[in-house]
C-alpha cells in the first residue's frame, strides 16, 4: 500500500507535463479575526512572525526557473495587512518587479479602520504601474463574518472611485470552495453593485458587474483559491483537480514557520518540510520536491499503521 501511494504522489509531484505550478506565500499566521474552519488556524492569538522578505525573494527567483511555473504568486495569511505595511509593500514591489502576476488575499477588515485604510490605499497607489495585481477579498456565507460582504463593497467603492487604483487593482472575491459562484448572496443583492452578468463559462464561475461606472470581474482562473481542508487522522491520496478541464495545478505553499508543502494534500496537518538546509541555506526546487515526497510517504506509512 505504501509503495502504491509513493508511486501515486511521485507521478504527481514530478509530473511536469500535466501539472502546472503556482506559489503561495503565507506572509503571516496572525489575523485580527477568528473564523470558523480557518485552514491556517489564524487568530488574534497566533504568532505575529512574518515570512522573511529574503525567503520570498529567493523562491520567487527559484520558481521562475521552473518551466511549468505559471508566473503567478499569491500573498495570503492570516491577514496580510496586519503585518507592517512597509514590509508588505516591499514584498509586493519585489514580486511585481520580477514581472509576475500577484494576488493579495485579505479579509477586508482594514477598510473599516480609517488609519489602516489610508495606509493600505497609499501602498497600492505607490506601487509600480503596469503590473497585473489583483486583490481577493474573502466573502463567504458560512465561514467569514457577516460584515465581510460590506467590507468587499466598501473596498470596491474605494478602488473604483480612485482613478489611479481602478486601472491598477483587479478586485475579486474569494471563498473557500472552488468552481462555485464567488459572490455570495449578500454581495449579489447589494444595491450599490450593478450585476451585469453571472454565469458559468467553460467550467469557470464568473461575475461581471459595475460600480461607479467601472467594470469589475470576479472569476476562478489563473489563481487557485486555497480551500479549507478538514484535519484527518488518516491520510488519503493527494487530490489535485484539473482547472477547467485543463492541466492540473500543484500549489507550493510557504509558511512563516519555515516550512513548505503542497496544497490539496492535507498538508495543513502533515507533509510539510523545512525549506532551508541544516546550515541555513535555501533548498532548491528539486530538493523541496524530493523532501515533500519522502515526508508524505513517511507520514502516510505512520498513519496506516495506527
Amino acid at each position: 500500500m505504501v509503495d502504491s501511494y509513493s508511486k501515486h504522489i511521485s507521478d504527481i509531484i514530478y509530473d511536469t507535463k500535466n501539472y502546472e505550478i503556482e506559489v503561495v506565500f503565507y506572509l503571516t499566521q496572525y489575523c485580527n479575526l477568528r473564523c470558523r474552519g480557518c485552514y491556517m488556524r489564524s487568530s488574534p492569538n497566533a504568532p505575529r512572525d512574518v515570512l522573511p522578505y529574503a525567503d520570498i525573494r529567493f523562491y520567487s527567483d527559484e520558481f521562475a526557473k521552473v518551466p511549468t511555473f505559471i508566473n503567478c504568486v499569491v500573498f495570503s495569511g492570516g491577514e496580510i495587512f496586519t503585518a507592517p505595511i512597509k514590509y508588505v509593500e516591499s514584498c509586493v514591489n519585489m514580486v511585481l518587479g520580477r514581472g509576475m502576476e500577484l494576488q493579495l488575499k485579505t479579509n477586508g477588515a482594514w477598510v473599516a479602520d480609517a488609519q489602516k485604510q489610508k495606509s493600505v490605499v497609499n501602498m497600492l497607489r505607490n506601487l509600480n504601474p503596469g503590473r497585473d495585481l489583483s486583490m481577493a477579498v474573502s466573502v463567504d456565507d458560512k465561514l467569514h463574518p457577516v460584515q465581510s460582504a460590506d467590507w468587499f463593497v466598501k473596498i470596491a467603492d474605494l478602488i473604483t472611485n480612485d482613478k489611479k487604483l481602478r486601472n491598477r487593482v483587479n478586485l475579486i472575491t474569494a471563498t473557500v470552495a472552488d468552481s462555485v459562484p464567488l459572490l455570495d448572496s449578500r454581495v449579489l443583492n447589494n444595491p450599490k453593485l450593478n450585476i451585469e452578468n453571472f454565469e458559468k463559462m467553460s467550467g469557470i464561475w464568473a461575475a461581471r458587474y459595475t460600480i461607479n461606472g467601472v467594470w469589475v470581474e470576479s472569476c476562478v482562473g489563473k489563481f487557485v483559491d486555497v480551500r479549507a481542508v478538514p484535519v484527518v487522522q488518516k491520510l488519503t491520496d493527494i487530490v489535485v483537480p484539473p482547472i477547467c478541464g485543463a492541466r492540473g495545478r500543484l500549489v507550493y505553499c510557504f509558511y512563516p514557520d519555515g516550512t513548505v508543502g503542497i496544497n490539496g494534500s492535507y498538508l495543513e496537518a502533515v507533509g510539510r518540510v523545512p525549506f532551508k538546509t541544516d546550515k541555513g541555506g535555501y533548498k532548491s526546487f528539486a530538493q523541496i520536491q524530493e523532501d515533500i515526497h519522502q515526508k508524505l510517504v513517511s507520514d502516510y506509512a505512520c498513519a496506516i499503521q495506527k
